[in-house]
């Protein structure tokens, strides 16, 4: 059995475990609510990030008690992120805000740069094809007037 120290080591290990969890819904929720995105793409985001959340938990909760799950541990955890919506989120808020803001701009400036020579080649064919559609009409029209009797 584990001793006193060692499950108090534990204890508070799985806090901190959760004041971080509690830090990261905190920037994911910043994060999608100054991207706007849609309600399909959210679910998606979710599900991902609960996904992480769950595998990076247990994988830190292996660390710190060799994946021994007791109640304490779970209080524990749910403390550390009570605790950190409680008394840290106040004090953590704008730096958050100011990451968040960076990550959505940066991810927006990537994925125009990205798509810019998509839209481009689109561009392009759209233009190459009209191109081929009016000359086919427009030679089309000269073979009406070819076969009328004058």
């Amino acid at each position: 059995m584990n001793s006193l120290m060692t499950q108090f080591q534990d204890f508070f290990s799985t806090a901190v475990l959760g004041l971080l969890v509690g830090l990261v819904f905190h920037f994911y929720h910043l994060v999608i609510r100054m991207a706007g995105v849609g309600r399909f793409v959210l679910y998606f985001l979710d599900f991902l990030i609960w996904l992480v959340l769950i595998v990076l938990v247990f994988l830190a909760l292996l660390l710190i008690n060799h994946g021994e799950v007791r109640v304490y541990v779970l209080v524990a955890l749910v403390l550390g992120g009570l605790g950190y919506y409680l008394y840290l989120s106040r004090l953590t808020a704008k730096p958050l805000k100011f990451g968040a803001s960076s990550l959505v701009s940066g991810c927006r400036f990537l994925g125009r740069l990205l798509l810019r020579p998509v839209i481009e080649l689109k561009n392009r064919i759209s233009g190459f094809l009209s191109g081929l559609l009016l000359r086919a009409s427009q030679g089309q029209g000269d073979e009406d007037d070819e076969d009328k009797p004058n």
